[in-house]
């Protein structure tokens, strides 16, 4: 876990500490060692400021447009949108006038920039050699939150297109399949009136070979003969009785 931070970690490779972020809202849980949603982190409050709330926003002295905002655990300094002010009762920029703060109608100076370091610090806050850092300073959190919400859109957008290619295949496979088994059908319904055919036909020739036997045995004993009588269809017979 980090020192003073819920969304940052430290991980070690070769004798090296490296700081990490947990981007998307996740905080660092110790007991997996992993990021992890905010409502499986319980007691993630490691800075002074955040104490009441990890994830809210709190007010920076008397400024009127700059405050803190709570991130895990974690302030960073914000600036309200033009022409708003913050609101130190309901912790939120809003249209002016406030209770302590009134219509401003010109941008803010530049000294408006550096109250202070991104993380309070004890003393009072120095301007004039600060101002340039300050802002630069300012300017590359800014561009790290774009580029760790791009990652973001990113690792969606990568996911999103996974769960398309994982649902075509899914589609594809249960087409294959029901193809697989119509076939397999056609070929067991194909095969079984093969077979109706075949056996049919054998019954058709057995029932033919069976009329002819019938046939046969019908002409060889020849019906109303009287006695002593040479049957005409049978040569043999009747040349033996000749003899």
């Amino acid at each position: 876990g980090h020192e003073t931070s819920c969304t940052r970690y430290w991980t070690c490779w070769n004798a090296t500490a490296t700081e990490q972020l947990c981007i998307g809202g996740l905080l660092y849980n110790e007991n997996t060692h992993s990021c992890d949603w905010p409502e499986n982190v319980d007691g993630c409050q490691k800075h002074p400021l955040c104490n009441e709330d990890a994830n809210g926003n709190v007010p920076l002295g008397k400024s009127c447009n700059r405050y803190w905002q709570c991130q895990g655990g974690y302030p960073r300094l914000q600036r309200c949108p033009a022409m708003l002010v913050f609101d130190k009762r309901t912790l939120r920029c809003v249209v002016p006038p406030t209770e302590d703060c009134e219509i401003t109608t010109v941008a803010p100076p530049l000294e408006e920039e550096d109250d202070g370091p991104n993380v309070p610090q004890g003393g009072a806050p120095q301007r004039g050699s600060q101002q340039r850092p300050q802002g630069f300073q300012q300017r590359q959190q800014d561009a790290q939150a774009h580029q760790q919400q791009s990652a973001q859109q990113k690792h969606d957008f990568q996911n999103h297109r996974s769960q398309q290619v994982q649902d075509y295949a899914n589609q594809r496979e249960e087409q294959r399949q029901d193809f697989q088994n119509h076939r397999e059908q056609q070929n067991q319904d194909y095969s079984n009136q093969r077979e109706e055919q075949r056996q049919e036909f054998q019954n058709q020739r057995q029932d033919q070979r069976q009329e002819k036997i019938d046939r046969q045995e019908q002409g060889g004993l020849p019906f109303n003969l009287p006695p002593g009588a040479i049957p005409l269809n049978n040569p043999g017979r009747g040349a033996r009785g000749r003899n």
